[in-house]
């Protein structure tokens, strides 16, 4: 078969391709490079067309004129057409903003997880040093009883103060936490694959590595210190990775629908700034009507 056969046949297969098709082709060819840098500067080398990034609004466009080929049909395709397109910005942004919050989320659980895990070692080897001074402590006392003993001991006792349990446990239920949200992380994630992407890996390779990097650090520094989880707390651990509790997928996938529509539109610059000035004199204006019934309803209570 020619080459331009081959283009011929393709061409005919990806007008027919999805939204979600186009979006999990788009993350295929993301995780092709090792890093997201590595990503964006070959996609810019790429012709501007065949980018996967604009190509599928173009497949979308001629798929929904597939569909409606009359003109008496203009409407119908008009109304498909950007359904389509919507659909498939929608998915591209939603891809973006969960990279972008993987990536924020885990630069900070990791750097506070390892910030925790060397306060809790350090009050773990305080304590166990007041453990072996107290020891040597009353073994001196028993074995002789005046002269450079007394002096000895003295300094012993001095050194003999263990940090508060309650202290050791605060930073570990810190360390405890900051595992319960990577792994709810983690979960969130994979509901999003599962409904949006059946199951397609989403994120960039090196954002994915961090994540994956970061569960096992604190996964496994947690069961070094295991001791101090209940048992009620252990079995809940277990229960985590099935509740996606740390990020909103519903709400990011509604923001990420908000910004698809108005993208499909056109709705660019200095008019999308309209639209988001007005939404927040909104807000504010509804803010100050309710501070306003408030502070009425407490001078109407005195």
């Amino acid at each position: 078969m020619s080459i331009a056969s081959e283009q011929r046949r393709l061409d005919d297969v990806e007008i027919y391709l999805s939204p979600k098709e186009w979006a999990i082709e788009l993350t295929q060819q993301m995780r092709l490079y090792s890093s997201e840098q590595d990503f964006w500067t070959a996609i810019t080398k790429e012709n501007y067309q065949e980018c996967l990034f604009i190509k599928p609004l173009s497949k979308l466009d001629q798929q929904a004129l597939a569909a409606y080929p009359d003109k008496s049909d203009i409407e119908q395709r008009n109304e498909l057409s950007q359904k389509l397109r919507t659909e498939f910005e929608e998915l591209k942004i939603f891809i973006c903003k969960l990279n972008g919050i993987t990536e924020a989320m885990t630069d900070s659980i990791v750097l506070a997880a390892g910030f925790q895990a060397s306060r809790l070692d350090n009050l773990l080897q305080e304590e166990r040093f007041c453990k072996v001074t107290e020891a040597a402590a009353t073994w001196i006392r028993r074995a002789e009883s005046h002269g450079k003993a007394e002096c000895i001991l003295k300094m012993l006792r001095s050194l003999a103060y263990p940090p508060r349990a309650s202290k050791i446990e605060s930073v570990f239920s810190r360390l405890a936490k900051l595992m319960k949200n990577i792994l709810a992380l983690e979960a969130g994630l994979k509901l999003a694959r599962d409904r949006y992407f059946d199951g397609h890996p989403i994120l960039f390779r090196n954002i994915e590595d961090t994540l994956n990097g970061t569960i096992e650090f604190i996964t496994s520094t947690v069961d070094r210190f295991n001791a101090f989880l209940s048992y009620h707390e252990r079995a809940h651990v277990s229960m985590i990775r099935t509740k996606p509790g740390f990020i909103d997928v519903e709400e990011i996938i509604k923001r990420a629908r908000a910004t698809a529509s108005l993208d499909i539109l056109g709705v660019h610059g200095a008019y999308r700034w309209e639209i988001f000035r007005a939404q927040r004199e909104d807000e504010l204006r509804a803010a100050l009507d309710v501070s306003r019934a408030t502070r009425h309803k407490q001078r109407s209570a005195r």
